[in-house]
């Protein structure tokens, strides 16, 4: 039986990890491991995982010192003993037969990596529940993944928790989690698309991502983020140039550099109290990168998705870019401003 080992980072989840693990206990499938890594957590949650490891031989715990939940899932990923690794989230939940159906498609193919589809559950006014489905199914060979990635850049690229790998796979090619407290698991994925042999997509819901959750962190202006987020699309960007085929894919990395840039806009003009003189630096710092304008020039109003990304890549073609800020202070105020 294909033995897996589960491993959840764990910082300062006391209200949610109970729920996280009896998703992983109540699995229609038993042959996993449980690898939480306490990430420094300053609340309970390190007393919950000695609860549950006290409990079950199959649950072990590591506990570190902060450093991001890229180097506590390498810290689990180094300890592992099974075949293939599933990356959980501490606030999230997994459908109950999410490794059966994982098992299952191993025994016929074992592929490098299986994918899935996934449950969002949303913090909006009518608490919706929305699925994410691949546009692809079934079995890719290396060379098939690659000619139809843009399909597959349908649902969520950078994430890890809806997709499960193999074992030897990564430590033949030596892939391993960055310190990044941000975009580690993109950077993760990028290396591993990059190299992998074949991969097996399935339509099914295999995970359930919970955005109910209040946090904190929503209100919080995330310093260096645009920098963070261009060293994610530098990784995505070697995958392309290591398959030869970055003129091919360019307006897949021109996409990305215009969503670092509306991530940014939104984390100064949105998340908590910005001095104004920092909305200025930041701003002029992105309107004056390079690789931003460049997509600006290449993208159309057809290849964005929203009405306000659409308007700001109309707004920035003609250099209005005072206007771009001045839309951003609108849409917080109108949208997350009570």
């Amino acid at each position: 039986m294909t033995k897996i080992s589960i491993i959840i980072p764990v910082y300062n989840l006391e209200n949610y990890l109970k729920r996280t693990i009896d998703s992983i206990m109540e699995q229609s499938y038993d042959n996993w491991e449980l690898i939480m890594v306490d990430d420094g957590s300053k609340d309970d949650s390190l007393a919950i995982i000695k609860e549950y490891s006290a409990k079950h031989s199959n649950i072990r715990f590591i506990s570190q010192s902060n450093a991001g939940p890229g180097l506590a899932r390498q810290k689990g990923l180094d300890v592992a003993e099974g075949e293939y690794i599933l990356f959980v989230d501490g606030d999230d939940l997994l459908p109950q037969n999410t490794l059966e159906k994982y098992v299952d498609i191993i025994k016929t193919h074992s592929p490098d990596v299986v994918s899935g589809g996934f449950l969002e559950l949303r913090r909006d006014k009518n608490m919706s529940k929305i699925k994410r489905i691949p546009t692809l199914e079934g079995y890719y060979s290396e060379n098939e993944f690659r000619k139809n990635f843009s399909d597959f850049e349908s649902v969520n690229i950078k994430s890890l928790c809806f997709r499960i790998y193999k074992k030897d796979f990564i430590h033949k090619n030596n892939i391993s989690f960055s310190n990044h407290y941000m975009g580690e698991d993109a950077i993760f994925n990028f290396k591993t698309y990059a190299v992998l042999s074949d991969i097996y997509i399935t339509k099914d819901i295999v995970y359930i991502y919970d955005r109910t959750r209040e946090d904190s962190a929503v209100n919080t202006y995330f310093e260096n983020r645009f920098d963070n987020e261009k060293e994610v699309i530098d990784e995505y960007k070697h995958m392309f140039i290591s398959w030869e085929m970055e003129e091919e894919f360019k307006k897949n990395i021109a996409k990305l550099y215009f969503n670092a840039m509306i991530i940014e806009l939104r984390n100064l003009y949105i998340r908590g109290n910005v001095k104004k003189e920092t909305k200025k630096d930041v701003s002029k710092k992105i309107f004056n990168d390079t690789d931003v304008m460049k997509s600006v020039d290449l993208l159309e109003l057809s290849d964005v998705r929203t009405k306000v990304e659409k308007i700001l890549l109309f707004l920035l073609k003609y250099n209005l870019n005072k206007t771009v800020t001045s839309v951003m202070n609108i849409y917080a105020r109108l949208r997350y401003r009570k």
